[in-house]
């Protein structure tokens, strides 16, 4: 047989493929040999089997094969390379390769579960007819069927960023890198699809005991239930027993204080026990009280309510004015939140002293008045400032600036530019983390709270939803959850910047919308009852 020459020996993984795609029985055969009983390859056979694998190589690194989108067609611009490795292998006619098909794995993002699945079986089915087409093209082009097989391989062998990992390689059978490649594969495959086994069965496992938890906790409810019902029952036995006890020792006293009455005004026992009274004994009692003139009942004084302890002027007037600070903070905090911000950048000749964030920039001419937000060395000979001020303040160009202690006079000043900015605090997408740029918000509102610390705030975090998703409660809840938690996070901006106010958090969710045009994603502070 052509392969028990010592030129040619068959590889272990090249016989197992064949058999799975239904090889000829000579070639079954082949694959049963055991591989202890196999030679190894001679140097010749591995060093022509390595220069082939060089050889397609730098062809399918030149120029690779490529196919109409989602299709198997080779187009024509690839044929080329098609024919230059059907010429290598028809020039090494004992060379065995084997073809695999590697596609892009883009559309795989965002999915999971079944969706995810179906789209990998289609991707490797995708994958592993474009490797059979060029399989068969090489056929056409004068390849023996014998010497090839293909391999889909799907989105499972990315190449790093910057290359295309749709690809088509091929591989010569039987050189030591490529088998222990291919091993390696194997047992990648087989651990992936273990540990997919082993969260099937965990999922199983915890679904079968909480069904068992439910299963032993309604037992229980049951069983309570019974044991409530018998209580109940032996219950309603007992007071049904008490009453019918309770009704025969009436009917005996009846009959015995009727038989005492023929000779005596009251019977014994109502004579010694006031509180109790037979029919006969009520009935002469009630007709002496008849017969019997009523005394006049002397009229009762009407009983004055007690008038609550009067608050003291001193507490009165402190009450008033802590109302009226109240009220004055509250305005400045919603000023602050619904006003803009002004951010400066000026670019200055020569040096700044560094100054520590949160100077005071201000310029007499204009009468203007900033807060320093950072200084950046441009070069060796020019420095740029940022400051930020409210919406009336304005800088120019045209007279000095203080910045700090440092004066520059208006002939170092180069550029000045500002951006108007509403006083919103944001947050990056889906997250509670206070944007960068709305934390000099956080340090305004910290500077009210500061010269107040007898104050006490709620901040209120709310978010935007539409009608459609306000009907639902889950997604109410987790808006709620999420707005509370941004609330939080500015809670704790404001304790960094040195408020030790008393704060709470508090989230809305959507349930507060604004009116139309306005954005409900938004956070409010609310001066709360120090009492």
């Amino acid at each position: 047989m052509e392969f028990e020459c010592k030129d040619c020996v068959e590889d272990e993984w090249f016989n197992m493929v064949k058999v799975k795609l239904g090889a000829s029985s000579d070639d079954t055969q082949l694959a049963a040999i055991p591989v202890a009983v196999k030679a190894p390859a001679p140097a010749k056979v591995q060093q022509r089997r390595k220069s082939v694998q060089i050889q397609m190589t730098h062809v399918l690194e030149l120029d690779t094969i490529n196919f109409k989108v989602n299709t198997v067609t080779i187009v024509d611009e690839s044929k080329n390379c098609v024919d230059t490795i059907a010429k290598i292998l028809v020039d090494n006619p004992t060379i065995k390769v084997r073809v695999e098909g590697h596609v892009d794995g883009s559309m795989l993002k965002g999915t999971k579960g079944k969706k995810r699945k179906k789209r990998i079986t289609k991707l490797n089915t995708l994958s592993h007819d474009r490797a059979q087409s060029v399989v068969e093209a090489l056929i056409a082009r004068g390849v023996h069927p014998d010497r090839m097989v293909s391999e889909g391989l799907g989105c499972s062998q990315p190449l790093p960023d910057g290359h295309e990992s749709k690809r088509v390689e091929i591989k010569v059978v039987g050189l030591p890198e490529n088998i222990q490649h291919n091993h390696e594969r194997q047992k990648e495959t087989l651990q992936k699809e273990h540990e997919e086994k082993l969260v099937a069965l965990k999922v199983v496992q915890e679904k079968e005991k909480q069904q068992d938890d439910a299963r032993m906790e309604q037992n229980n409810l049951q069983q309570a239930l019974n044991n409530l019902n018998s209580k109940n029952k032996a219950l309603e036995n007992s007071y049904a027993q008490l009453k019918l006890n309770q009704e025969a020792e009436r009917e005996q006293m009846e009959a015995n204080h009727v038989a005492a009455m023929a000779n005596r005004s009251k019977c014994d026992t109502c004579q010694t026990q006031m509180v109790y009274k037979c029919q006969a004994c009520a009935a002469k009692s009630s007709e002496s009280k008849e017969s019997a003139p009523v005394a006049p009942v002397a009229p009762v004084a009407p009983v004055k309510a007690m008038a609550p302890p009067a608050e003291t002027e001193i507490q009165r007037v402190e009450s008033q004015v802590l109302d009226v600070k109240e009220q004055e903070i509250q305005s400045e905090l919603k000023a602050i939140l619904i006003g803009e911000t002004i951010n400066w950048t000026c670019t200055i000749n020569g040096e700044v002293p560094t100054e520590t964030k949160g100077a005071v920039v201000r310029q007499e001419a204009t009468n203007a008045v900033g807060e320093l937000s950072a200084i950046t060395r441009l070069s060796d000979t020019q420095t740029q400032i940022t400051f930020t001020t409210n919406a009336s303040q304005h800088f120019d160009t045209n007279s000095p600036i203080v910045i700090g202690k440092t004066t520059k006079q208006k002939e170092e000043l180069q550029e000045l530019t500002s951006i108007t900015v509403s006083n919103v605090i944001c947050f990056k997408p889906n997250t509670t983390i206070v944007l960068e740029g709305s934390k000099h918000i956080c340090g305004k509102l910290a500077k009210i709270l500061v010269r107040h610390p007898e104050i006490q705030i709620r901040v209120d975090g709310h978010v935007k939803m539409s009608r459609k998703s306000r009907k639902i409660p889950e997604k109410m809840n987790q808006a709620e959850r999420l707005s509370e938690a941004r609330a939080k996070s500015v809670v704790r901006e404001l304790q960094k910047l040195g408020v030790k106010n008393y704060m709470s958090a508090k989230g809305f969710g959507g349930s507060r919308p604004l009116p139309k045009g306005q954005d409900d994603k938004r956070v409010e502070i609310s001066v709360i009852n120090s009492d």
